[in-house]
C-alpha cells in the first residue's frame, strides 16, 4: 500500500513491542486526526503531538529501553510506527488523494505535494491551502522579509497591511489568520503586498523601537494607545476606551454598521461587567480564554447571564482569526 505522496513502510513497523507498551487507542485517533487534517503530510507532526499527550517520563523510559533508539532519532520512529499502523488500521484508505489546485492569488495551477511542510502547517492544514507556495512565501518564510527595510517601506507596509487585513494588525499576524476563512480579495492583497519582502518585525521596531509605536506613528492607531496588563490599550472611532485590539475590532465594527451599544455595562446584582451592550444583549471577548483564574470569571459571568435571562454573545480568539466570517454570524445574532 503506498501514500503519503508514494512513501511507505513496513507493516511490521506497527509491531514494534516498546512502543506498544504505552501506544493507546487515543494515540491511534490522535493520528486519523492528522491525517484528515494534513493528509500526506501527517507523519511530520506526529512526533510533536504524541510527545504533547504522552506523558514525559513514558517517552524515558520508552528511550531508554528500545534499541532502536540507539540507531535511529527516536521522532522518526514515532513517525514510522504511526505511519504503519495507519496502514494496518486502514486510515490510509480515508486519506483524500493530493490534490490539483489553482493558486488564488496568482492563478497558476499547482501539485498539493508541492506545498513545503511549512506553509501547510502556517495555514492549519489542507484546507487553508489557497495559495502556491511562491505566493505564500512572501507572507510566511522569513528568509524572503526585508530585514533592512527604510522608514517608507516601514510606513507603506503597516497602513497597507491594516487595510488588507480589515483591522489593526499585531505582530507576528500571520499567524492569526484563518487562512481558510479569510475572503478571497483580502488574501489576494496579503499576497501582492507581501511578495516584494514584507519589513520584518525586526525592521520595524528598528525605525520606531516597538510595533505598537509604529501603529501610533504610521495612524493606523490614531488616537494613541498603551499595553497594558491584558493587551494593547487604544481608543475606538467612537472614542470608547478598548483594553486590546480584538475589543477595538469589534467596537469599530459595531459604530460601522449602526449598532448603538455601551461599554462596559454592569451584570445585575454585580460588580463584574462585560464589554459591550447592544439592546438587552451583552457581548464580551474571552481572550485569555484557558487561563484557571480567568475561567472562573467567565463561569461567574456565564451563570449571571442565565439567572437573569440575558443573552451573552461570546467572541473568543479563534472567533477573531476568523474575523471575516464571524462578522455575517454576529450581525444575524443581533438582529
Amino acid at each position: 500500500m503506498k501514500f503519503l505522496g508514494g512513501r511507505e513502510v513496513p507493516d511490521e513497523y506497527a509491531e514494534n513491542p516498546y512502543i506498544l507498551e504505552w501506544w493507546t487507542k487515543e494515540h491511534d485517533a490522535a493520528v486519523r486526526t492528522l491525517i484528515a487534517r494534513y493528509g500526506w503530510l501527517f507523519v511530520s507532526y506526529t512526533h510533536d503531538v504524541v510527545e504533547k499527550m504522552t506523558d514525559p517520563k513514558i517517552i524515558d523510559r520508552w528511550r531508554s529501553k528500545d534499541p532502536l533508539c540507539d540507531r535511529y532519532a527516536y521522532y522518526n520512529l514515532i513517525g514510522g510506527f504511526a505511519l504503519a499502523r495507519a496502514q494496518v488500521l486502514g486510515y490510509a484508505r480515508e486519506m483524500e488523494p493530493p490534490r490539483s489546485l489553482t493558486c488564488e492569488a496568482c492563478g497558476t495551477g499547482f501539485q498539493e505535494v508541492d506545498s513545503s511542510h511549512r506553509t501547510i502547517r502556517y495555514v492549519g492544514g489542507r484546507v487553508g491551502l489557497r495559495c502556491c507556495d511562491p505566493c505564500f512565501r512572501g507572507i510566511f518564510f522569513e528568509e524572503a522579509w526585508d530585514y533592512e527595510a527604510d522608514k517608507g517601506k516601514v510606513d507603506r507596509y503597516m497602513v497597507e497591511l491594516a487595510r488588507a487585513l480589515g483591522r489593526v494588525p499585531s505582530q507576528g499576524w500571520e499567524r492569526s489568520v484563518a487562512w481558510s476563512d479569510i475572503t478571497r480579495s483580502r488574501l489576494a492583497a496579503l499576497v501582492e503586498l507581501c511578495a516584494q519582502g514584507r519589513p520584518s518585525t525586526a525592521s520595524v521596531k528598528k525605525q520606531y523601537g516597538s510595533w505598537l509605536a509604529a501603529l501610533i506613528a504610521t495612524g493606523v492607531l490614531p488616537n494613541g494607545a498603551h499595553k497594558g496588563v491584558f493587551g494593547i490599550r487604544t481608543l475606538a472611532k467612537d472614542g470608547h476606551v478598548c483594553n486590546s485590539l480584538a475589543e477595538k475590532t469589534i467596537d469599530d465594527w459595531l459604530s460601522d454598521n449602526g449598532f448603538e451599544h455601551t461599554k462596559e455595562p454592569r451584570y445585575p446584582d454585580s460588580q463584574m461587567r462585560a464589554d459591550f451592550k447592544v439592546g438587552g444583549t451583552l457581548i464580551e471577548y474571552f481572550g485569555l480564554i484557558g487561563r484557571s483564574e480567568y475561567d472562573e470569571k467567565v463561569k461567574l459571568k456565564r451563570a449571571l447571564a442565565r439567572k437573569h435571562g440575558i443573552k451573552l454573545i461570546e467572541i473568543q480568539p479563534k472567533d477573531m482569526a476568523s474575523w471575516d466570517r464571524y462578522q455575517a454570524r454576529l450581525a444575524k445574532i443581533l438582529g
